[in-house]
């Protein structure tokens, strides 16, 4: 989730607060940092991500996106995020090399958030409704 706010927060704004966001007491008024910077940074969390991923573990984390807890639909969402930050820095070697890659490319991969299904139901109920009169 911090990669997606920061590459977000950078496509919104450029530059932004980074290496010193966070730290209050030492620095009181960060400074910005590049976009390029950032994105870096975060690409680089993301492989730490997908790295972690990978592994075994007897826990399996509640998952608020996609129901039941699915690795390589998370390793879609972190390939994606590292595309769109390439993208945005115009690196055609990594934009290339992550297309082979494991990315959201269906809509059973799609990353929302999902607030209500009650809400949801309530909205395809009234969509059909008004479709039918």
């Amino acid at each position: 989730m911090e990669a997606y706010t920061y590459i977000s927060l950078v496509d919104y704004v450029g530059d932004v607060p980074y290496s010193q966001a966070n730290q209050f007491g030492d620095f009181p008024t960060p400074e910005l940092d590049a976009g390029e910077d950032v994105y870096a940074a975060q690409i680089a969390l993301l492989d730490t991500a997908i790295s972690n991923l990978g592994e075994v573990s007897a826990v399996i984390p509640q998952d608020l996106f996609y129901g039941s807890f699915d690795a390589d639909n998370w390793i879609a969402v972190a390939n994606t995020l590292k595309l769109k930050a390439h993208l945005n820095m115009g690196n055609g070697g990594a934009i290339s090399a992550l297309l082979s890659e494991n990315i959201i490319d269906t809509d059973d991969e799609d990353f929302q958030f999902n607030y209500s299904s009650c809400y949801i139901s309530r909205i395809k109920k009234s969509n059909i409704s008004r479709k039918l009169s």
